[in-house]
């Protein structure tokens, strides 16, 4: 439980190394990483875990539409990312 707390901590730290979280990732599940997400969040950086960059600009909307292909989108969860790219990135360290 004291390790589990340490890695949690380290998450939240604007700067993670991508090895040390490799070596770490065995002992925290999804739910841990959607917590570091949210806290995150709070502190206002990107919910990436290795992404350093702030969030500057938050979006208050839930929904996109697209009028190319007549869609309503949720976007709830990617305001908590600075790109799309490290949404992607996020959604896939989730799913391992």
């Amino acid at each position: 439980m004291q390790r589990l707390l340490q890695i949690v901590e380290q998450l939240l730290e604007p700067n993670v190394d991508s090895d040390w979280l490799l070596q770490n990732l065995q002992f925290i599940n999804k739910a841990h990483l959607e917590d570091v997400i949210e806290e995150r969040v709070i502190i206002k950086l990107c919910g990436y875990v290795l992404c350093s960059k702030p969030l500057i600009v938050i979006v208050k909307q839930q929904y996109r539409i697209s009028t190319c292909t007549n869609k309503v989108y949720d976007i709830s969860k990617h305001k908590n990312f600075c790109s799309s790219s490290c949404y992607g990135a996020s959604n896939y360290l989730l799913e391992q």
